[in-house]
């Protein structure tokens, strides 16, 4: 018995590959970079490109904040077979962590493309003392 796949069927993949490293340690910042490589296959379509991304995390006594930035680099595109290009958006996230007794308290503001839409998000974790082995968590994330 032979099968065969619907006449409409599309084929997707997503590929990114990503190389980072950090490249400054102070005593309480870390700064790092990465590079990152994009191939795209819909149907008969393939796209590749790359750009970079940024971040740099602060630890204080008990608060931790990070910023990040990816797709820095706005010139680099997405090329495709058919000709057509996609400029990847800027996506730039803020966040924060304080650590309160056995409770971590969790923040974050993020933007992406030309219409900086703010979506927040906020957690706690809580790993009791006795049993660092288990950690409960909940949370708060805008996806739109």
């Amino acid at each position: 018995m032979k099968f065969s796949e619907p006449r409409n069927s599309q084929h997707y993949c997503e590929v990114k590959r990503t190389i980072a490293g950090q490249i400054y340690e102070a005593r309480n910042m870390h700064f790092g970079v990465s590079a990152v490589y994009y191939n795209t296959t819909l149907d008969t379509y393939t796209g590749q490109g790359y750009n970079f991304d940024a971040g740099m995390l602060m630890d204080l006594k008990n608060l931790s904040l990070s910023i990040s930035a990816k797709n820095i680099i706005p010139a680099l595109k997405v090329q495709y077979n058919n000709g057509q290009s996609e400029t990847l958006p800027l996506q730039m996230a803020y966040g924060a962590k304080y650590k309160w007794g056995e409770f971590n308290i969790l923040g974050q503001l993020k933007t992406s493309g030309s219409a900086h839409n703010l979506l927040k998000s906020a957690g706690v974790t809580y790993t009791p003392s006795f049993a660092k082995f288990f950690e409960l968590s909940g949370g708060y994330k805008e996806t739109s």
